[in-house]
């Protein structure tokens, strides 16, 4: 943990208080529990991690606060095999990247609930429209990602999604951005208190009809003391304890201080240190493997009911030395974890906060295993959320009747359209399409693939020569033959490309014609307005007419295009050619999610929606598109699969996966 925690010192309250109440109950089998500080104020926080990791007598480590730590740290300590209990992180790739790792846990939800948390609330309050701006950090990248997921479940029109630069003295220029679309309400997920500070400068400036609701990064107790009345009636959501727990009264009653003002993690901190001292009670004092597996007994029991307080601690333990299985309950509510993969628990209590006479004050609980939006089980974590079937899609109308010749051939067209290491996943996705497509029997002269080819000799690929889609699957980079490198490529160059249009530097183009279907994959980034494309976008009504030229030029007889980038969904908003599909991992207002998270790389290896889609193509080609869509669309958590076009293409039930996949 950090002593420069800008919240307050209750970390160590909580600390404390819950060592207190455990060796007033006799301790882990007569043994009192000892705590060892690193401040990562003062710290490498790496360097500490090593130092606790090699100390024999620490079993466990309780921290960090930080989500970029937490994750920076989380392989060596399963390496190590030591349990890692952060109540404080609350990024959704720990989970995303560590689930199932038994070492990594989490006494806080992700922020996936939190933004869930603030839509429910907007939708409550009848705002229809919204818009979000987050932090470019490890912070904001959770309400980035999930912000469009959750505002089509719940019908709210996005208006803005913006990534403020940290570097800048000013928010101004990003809060004029943000608020174009003249959202009822935008949310603010600052990482720092300047941005804070001047995101509500701005507001109370501009004296518009925007509603300003914060994130927990709002919760800084230096605001109110500096901002003083402009401060007052600023709200926002944030983190708290279960109200009924009693957690709250007691910690008032104990140090004088409402634990909401005092340090937001309080409860979260105080279950820690429960959970390790419970999974020591039944492992017998022994660190290590054993005590992991300990505490996923501990958080499956189902027995007698137990609490977070004096009383409760030494009835848990002592039923724990007994065998029995008791159904825990901490000063967070009830720890319930994900029952599949633990390391997240499935609910949380927030608070809808105002800020009155310089104070953080409650107004609203809000308890998120109540709340849903999407499908998610309730023994789940809020990761595994997929979208709901009343958003999905009706396609069983054929619309235009399309009666294209027989198929007599196959094209593809792979395009990667980003660089370096750190997107390994797109071109591992592209590589795995490729690959699929060749083991099927289509011949490279009928692929044009596009790639940077930049990392099967990156000097941080410790696995020279060789590139992968999961963990322990095989080497995508086997007799690859890359036709053009995108960064030497402008938009216009793809689109003659697929127009036919050859040129001293346009060697390969699509030769295709009227009997050939066509299989056209993009993965990269995404932006509102377009697919990235070698620092250009590809423009969507540039796509569209590209397209429209090729079917008037009989170079196709039906074409499925799959875009894997986010907000990928806007590529096929204005098509209109006939005989095209296209499928998007995303609509265009969403996040497409990574996923297949490699320690050893320290790369995602593909996304969700290209691995699920590559999978289809290698278990089940003769399943209809439509019964594709169907799977996709319940596979792929986070975002909405989306088809477009399908009223210019045909019957999807009677068009399979294999027409587009084998020559």
């Amino acid at each position: 943990m950090s002593s420069e925690n800008s919240t307050g010192s209750g970390w160590q309250n909580s600390l404390t208080w819950a060592q207190e109440n455990i060796d007033a109950a006799g301790g882990i089998n007569g043994k009192n529990i000892e705590f060892v500080y690193a401040d990562l104020g003062k710290e490498d926080a790496k360097a500490a991690a090593q130092r606790l990791l090699d100390d024999p007598s620490i079993v466990a480590v309780i921290g960090p606060d930080s989500s970029s730590i937490m994750f920076n740290i989380a392989p060596d300590f399963i390496k190590k095999k030591k349990v890692l209990i952060s109540p404080a992180a609350t990024s959704a790739d720990i989970f995303r990247a560590f689930a199932g790792k038994k070492f990594i846990w989490r006494t806080v939800e992700s922020d996936i609930a939190q933004m869930r948390s603030l839509l429910l609330t907007a939708s409550q309050k009848n705002f229809h429209t919204a818009a979000l701006i987050v932090s470019d950090d490890s912070y904001g990248a959770t309400f980035f990602d999930w912000f469009g997921f959750f505002t089509t479940e719940l019908s709210i029109k996005p208006t803005g999604i913006v990534r403020y630069d940290q570097s800048k003295t000013s928010c101004e220029d990003s809060m004029v951005e943000a608020l174009l679309g003249n959202p009822e309400v935008l949310f603010a997920a600052p990482s720092d208190f300047n941005t804070a500070i001047c995101m509500i400068k701005y507001m109370k400036k501009l004296r518009g009809n925007t509603k300003l609701l914060f994130t927990d990064g709002g919760v800084i107790n230096s605001i109110p003391a500096t901002l003083g009345a402009d401060a007052e009636n600023i709200e926002g959501i944030g983190l708290t304890f279960d109200p009924l727990s009693g957690f709250g009264y007691a910690y008032i009653k104990k140090f004088g201080i409402d634990p909401f003002s005092d340090y937001a993690y309080a409860a979260n901190l105080y279950d820690a240190v429960l959970l390790i001292a419970y999974g020591l009670q039944r492992s017998d004092g022994k660190g290590g493997e054993d005590l992991a597996d300990a505490m996923i007994k501990v958080v499956s029991g189902r027995g007698e009911k137990t609490i977070w307080d004096a009383d409760g601690v030494r009835e848990t333990l002592t039923l724990l030395q007994k065998g029995e299985e008791p159904d825990i309950t901490g000063a967070t509510g009830p720890l319930d974890f994900d029952s599949q993969k633990q390391t997240d628990v499935t609910s949380s209590t927030y608070c809808l906060w105002k800020i009155i006479g310089h104070q953080y004050i409650c107004q609203e609980f809000i308890y998120s295993g109540y709340n849903k939006a999407g499908t998610i089980s309730s023994d789940l974590s809020i990761f595994n959320t997929i979208a709901s079937q009343g958003k999905k899609q009706d396609l069983s109308s054929t619309g235009t009747v399309f009666n294209p010749p027989a198929k007599t051939g196959l094209w593809a067209i792979i395009l990667s359209t980003s660089t370096d290491w750190d997107n390994y996943r797109h071109q591992a996705d592209a590589l795995a399409v490729y690959s699929r497509l060749k083991k099927n029997g289509l011949t490279d002269d009928k692929i044009i693939l596009m790639i940077n080819d930049d990392l099967a000799n990156n000097q941080l690929n410790p696995k020279p020569g060789e590139i992968y889609n999961s963990v322990g699957g095989p080497n995508l980079y086997q007799n690859v033959e890359v036709d053009y490198n995108p960064i030497n490529l402008a938009p216009q160059d793809l689109y003659d490309i697929l127009s036919g249009k050859s040129s001293d530097y346009l060697s390969k183009v699509l030769k295709s014609k009227e009997s050939d279907n066509i299989l056209f994959f993009i993965v990269g980034h995404g932006e509102a307005n377009g697919a990235d494309f070698n620092q250009s976008i590809l423009d969507p009504q540039d796509f569209t007419e590209t397209l429209n030229t090729m079917y008037d030029n009989k170079m196709y007889r039906r074409m499925f295009i799959e875009v894997e980038t986010c907000f990928g969904g806007i590529m096929g908003e204005n098509l209109n050619a006939p005989g095209v599909i296209l499928f998007a991992g995303a609509n265009p207002w969403e996040n497409s999610l990574a996923d297949n998270y490699s320690h050893e790389l320290d790369a995602w290896l593909t996304d969700k929606f290209a691995y699920s889609m590559v999978t289809m193509m290698e278990s089940k080609p003769d399943m209809s598109l439509n019964e594709l869509y169907e799977k996709l669309y319940l596979q792929v958590n986070g975002s909405h699969v989306s088809v477009f076009n399908n009223q210019a293409f045909g019957d999807l039930k009677a068009i399979n996966l294999r027409e587009f996949i084998t020559p």
